[in-house]
This record gives C-alpha cells, structure tokens and sequence, in this order.
C-alpha cells in the first residue's frame, strides 16, 4: 500500500492517473517522448530494487514515475508512509540532481 500524490492511499502500481501534464504549467517548458522503447535501464534497475526488497534491504521507496505524453505518477511506499519526514532529505537530493543535469 502506497500514498499517491493526491493524498490518497492505496497500490500504487501504475493506476489509470493521467498525472499533471508539464505543458499546464505554464514556467516549465513541456518536452516530447519519443516513441514506446522499452527503457531497459529503468527495467534493470527495478528488477534489482525488487530483489533487494525482498532481502530486506529496503524498507521504503518515495518514487517519481515518467509515463509517455508528459504524464506522471509519484507516491511513497513502506515506512515513508509512517514516517514520511524521513523522505525529505533524499527527495530534495534527488530534486537537486535532476535540476543538475
């Protein structure tokens, strides 16, 4: 059980939330996907979360999702969602590595 970015809980496994698109704000300029490639990193890098997961490694997620036209998804899951101050640290340094780039 997550909690999406609407506040709700519930799974978070790519529901039918169209997201907010980038092109309705109106100071970020919207960008363009192209095509329906599978991203094998994405793929690899959640195929070894997962199994870390289940070791026990990992005890929460805070997660930003990109889906194709703009659209996306973002939650928490695990014990961010009893102590979800615990996802501010990593999610602002994540904000500061995306804004890096």
């Amino acid at each position: 059980m997550g909690k999406d970015r609407e506040g709700g809980g519930g799974d978070r496994r790519y529901k039918n939330n169209p997201g907010r698109r980038l092109s309705d704000q109106p100071h970020v300029k919207p960008f363009t996907i192209v095509g329906k490639k599978r991203c094998f990193d994405t793929i690899q890098e959640l195929e070894e979360l997962l199994e870390l997961a289940r070791k026990g490694e990992i005890v929460g997620i805070a997660y930003a999702i990109l889906r194709p036209r703009q659209r996306y998804d973002i939650g928490y899951t695990g014990q961010f969602l009893e102590y979800p101050d615990a996802g501010i640290g990593p999610v602002y340094r994540l904000l500061q590595e995306l804004a890096s780039d």
